[in-house]
């Protein structure tokens, strides 16, 4: 009888669990600000994951759509997985601050992060283009547009 009793009472535990984390509602904020974190402290799988969650919510975030691109640039050897997201930053921010939840825009950098992946995959054209792009946002920055006339070389 107490064997019964007490698998009942797991049963129903683990079920009010479950309804509770089912039950949470998604938090925008909170998760961006746990994936600046994570980046921050360069636990970048982790930031991945939260960045993940947000896009689910909301994959028209460019900013979010950067930042995934960004940590998987920086995690993925073949530059592949981080295509896909920098594409789809449709705005970019000339004076973009990364830690700002608010921000809804890309940094001007996508362009840059995704000219190197496109080259690193022999997608020359493609690399071409988004470096056109990139130098329109560092023209005033000698340094940046050097880099960028580099890789045109």
């Amino acid at each position: 009888m107490n064997n019964k009793l007490i698998f009942t009472a797991f049963i129903v535990l683990a079920l009010l669990c479950q309804l509770r984390v089912v039950g949470q509602k998604f938090n925008a904020k909170q998760t961006f600000i746990n994936a600046q974190k994570h980046i921050q402290l360069g636990e970048l799988n982790d930031a991945i994951e939260d960045l993940l969650l947000y896009y689910k919510n909301d994959s028209t975030n460019s900013n979010v759509n950067y930042l995934l691109g960004l940590c998987y640039y920086k995690t993925d050897a073949t530059k592949k997985q981080c295509i896909p997201y920098l594409l789809k930053v449709s705005e970019v921010n000339p004076t973009y601050v990364e830690s700002v939840v608010k921000e809804k825009k890309g940094s001007p950098e996508t362009y840059w992060l995704l000219a190197l992946s496109q080259y690193k995959n022999s997608l020359f054209d493609d690399a071409l283009s988004s470096l056109e792009k990139y130098k329109e946002f560092v023209a005033n920055n000698e340094e940046r547009k050097k880099d960028a006339e580099k890789m045109t070389k």
